[in-house]
């Protein structure tokens, strides 16, 4: 065997041993999450070669293999429920809320222990945002906003590449405004004033003409509040109502009986349990961002992906699970959501993201060259960056950014805005106090020239894995062009929207890298528009529903945010008519 071989050889067996120490780690922060993940564990019968001849899509990893099911003699304690709605997230709290008033006996299991709700990071929860995406309701209607149903439909299809149900897309829309109103009652029972909550009508923007660049245009839709305060609220309600969530019980996987699901067999704390539904098992397990293993083989881009920034314990359970008792799955491959102004150094100072990296100002590679439209939806930043070197890059901008006026026009998202002068609400990572924190601790570099920035740029690059190859007369170059174009008010470069075109000229000069990361993956079993898992013949499993992140079809290749109903809303949406329809109750 060559040199280069036995390198490429050890170069792989690397790989994997370092993958399955991954995933083995996240098993155990996962509260001793189901089999699936200690499969990972074995590393010699872990995956089939890529040289077996066998796509990697019908591959058979040792995480995917259906587990020997538990025997009876193991089995402390059988319980029995009307349904049993698997994890509590943002699909599921709804779901659980939207059973309990149809008067069915409801159950619910969590596989995280129970967590504690901190008011001043309500964006830290079982679920991740803040933007829940309905197609209309009663706030809308009082405060004017009107929304083109049919364009809010083809945007979804449009972002998923039409690779989607569009009869599911159009359910939720059907019934935005009915479960809007109802989400907004169980808030406001809980103390939360609808009236406080705002909606993304994205002001700073020019929606009147066509969008240049990436996107045609945002659709209006979301009610902006964080997951963890209305995750927490309902909560607090279904407790009202005397339901308790049953936590530290990760589900092991499905009962078939006589072709229909009956029930789930479960991990808790005093050993395996089995819970027997009559009526239905609703799967909302969330994506699968806190498996690596999967991520490996269902996101082929996973190689430039750097970060991974969703939940660890969203492991793909329930994903697996339905797939073990023969649902028709998502196509390969499946859906991530591809984020920028990813960064590990602003993380260990508590900031989820670099938040003024997100906004339209300069993006330049490792090189210091220009590459793309700045003004572009989070996953297409990230998408672009794939193609970069190292797949990361440098957000570039001036002293403006301190000014209101600029900050106005250069945002457009819950996401990405940074001042309050149009919606009263910034995330906690955008707010200036956030930039100055992240300046002083060195993540955003300063300058009081270009060349001292460019200097600190490549002096910090090795480290933070961007390299120092940075060419200062390019780097000039590059923002010297920029601010021509700029002040010229025309991108002649890459059609950059001329609201957000503003030269770099106000020193001193910022720069902060930043990488590509996952927020979401999601994928999962195909659903009907009931949200009942379908089998690969495309007929209803009976019993079994799946909703939110683990449901499959809505989204597709990429989790774009064009419309806003792929976000929040739709999970609520989806559980709360799982819940009605595995309960017999018309919606």
């Amino acid at each position: 065997m060559s040199e280069d071989l036995k390198k490429d050889k050890q170069t792989a067996i690397s790989r994997r041993q370092v993958l399955v120490g991954t995933g083995a780690a996240l098993a155990a922060s996962a509260l001793a999450a189901p089999s699936i993940l200690s499969a990972t564990t074995k590393p010699e019968s872990a995956r089939t070669t890529a040289t077996s001849g066998v796509a990697l899509q019908d591959q058979v990893w040792d995480f995917e293999k259906t587990p020997t099911p538990i025997p009876d003699s193991k089995i402390v304690e059988t319980l029995s429920t009307d349904i049993l709605v698997v994890g509590t997230g943002a699909a599921g709290m709804p779901c659980i809320a939207s059973a309990l008033e149809t008067g069915a006996k409801v159950m619910a299991i969590e596989k995280i222990p129970q967590p504690k709700y901190d008011p001043s990071r309500p964006d830290l929860s079982r679920a991740i945002g803040a933007w829940f995406g309905f197609a209309g309701g009663r706030l809308y209607e009082k405060r004017g906003v009107k929304l083109n149903l049919g364009e809010l439909a083809a945007a979804q299809a449009h972002s998923a590449l039409w690779r989607c149900d569009q009869r599911q897309i159009n359910k939720v829309i059907k019934y935005g405004p009915k479960v809007a109103d109802w989400w907004l009652d169980i808030l406001e029972e809980q103390g939360i004033d609808p009236e406080t909550i705002p909606i993304e009508t994205h002001p700073e923007m020019n929606l009147e003409k066509k969008r240049q660049g990436t996107y045609v245009n945002w659709q209006s839709t979301g009610l902006i509040l964080p997951a963890g305060r209305a995750e927490h609220a309902f909560e607090k309600h279904i407790n009202d109502n005397g339901f308790q969530i049953t936590y530290e019980t990760p589900a092991q996987y499905l009962i078939k009986e006589g072709g229909r699901i009956t029930g789930v067999v479960a991990k808790s704390p005093k050993g395996f349990i089995k819970i027997k539904a009559s009526k239905g098992v609703i799967l909302c397990t969330g994506g699968f961002e806190g498996n690596p293993e999967m991520i490996k083989k269902y996101l082929p881009e996973s190689a430039q992906i750097r970060e991974i920034y969703g939940k660890k314990t969203n492991t793909g359970d329930g994903f697996q699970m339905a797939k073990w008792v023969g649902a028709r799955m998502d196509s390969w491959p499946l859906c991530p959501m591809t984020w920028d102004g990813m960064n590990p150094e602003a993380l260990k100072l508590g900031y989820d993201f670099v938040g003024i990296a997100r906004q339209a100002w300069l993006y330049v590679n490792a090189f210091g060259e220009r590459f793309m439209n700045e003004d572009a939806t989070f996953a297409a930043v990230g998408k672009s960056m794939f193609m970069q070197p190292r797949s990361m890059m440098w957000t570039v901008f001036d002293e403006k950014w301190r000014d209101d006026d600029v900050l106005e026009k250069v945002a457009g998202t819950v996401c990405r805005r940074m001042t309050t002068r149009r919606i009263p609400f910034v995330l906690p990572f955008n707010t200036k106090e956030a930039n100055e924190k992240l300046i002083q601790a060195g993540v955003i570099l300063k300058g009081n020239t270009l060349e001292e920035l460019a200097t600190k740029m490549n002096q910090a690059g090795p480290s933070l894995g961007i390299g120092a190859d940075l060419d200062v007369n390019t780097f000039k170059a590059t923002v010297q062009r920029y601010n021509d174009l700029a002040r010229k008010g025309e991108d002649e470069d890459f059609y950059k929207d001329p609201q957000k075109f503003f030269a770099l000229d106000k020193p001193p000069y910022y720069a902060v890298r930043t990488t590509v990361g996952i927020l979401v993956a999601q994928g999962g079993p195909l659903v009907n528009d009931n949200f009942q898992v379908v089998e690969k013949e495309g007929k209803v499993i009976p019993g079994l529903y799946a909703c939110g992140n683990v449901a499959g079809g809505f989204n597709g290749f990429e989790f774009d945010m064009i419309a806003d109903i792929g976000s929040l809303g739709r999970a609520c949406i989806s559980g709360y008519l799982a819940a009605k329809h595995a309960a017999g109750v018309k919606a």
